[in-house]
């Protein structure tokens, strides 16, 4: 009868620490999820923040502003302004502006700048 009670004892103690030892697993594996996704969506966020920017940056507006600025602030740089026009068809297509990769339809040699 003693041996039944210390079996039973034992089974029981046995039980209880593996079902402690698994309750904690699952609860460090989740914290480490908890902050994986914490990362992750900052991440995501960063990402998009750096989009926006990016689209700010070359957005067509913002070009012209910079150039408006760059013309009214010297004069003896007006004629150093390179104006791009869109090459013949007959015309090399290897070699490449980086404005070319900006707009594809540039016509900049017939601008004009409206101050804000």
């Amino acid at each position: 009868m003693k041996g039944r009670v210390a079996i039973l004892l034992l089974i029981t103690l046995l039980f209880f620490y593996l079902d402690f030892t698994n309750q904690r697993k699952i609860l460090v594996y989740t914290q480490a999820i908890d902050q994986i996704e914490k990362s992750i969506n900052a991440t995501k966020n960063i990402n998009t923040e750096l989009m926006v920017e990016y689209d700010d940056l070359c957005s067509p507006d913002n070009i012209s502003n910079l150039v408006s600025v760059e013309l009214q602030h010297s004069e003896q740089n007006r004629g150093r302004v390179v104006y791009v026009q869109e090459p013949d068809e007959k015309t090399e297509t290897s070699s490449y502006c980086i404005v070319d990769l900006i707009s594809t339809k540039a016509e900049a040699s017939e601008i004009q700048i409206i101050p804000d």
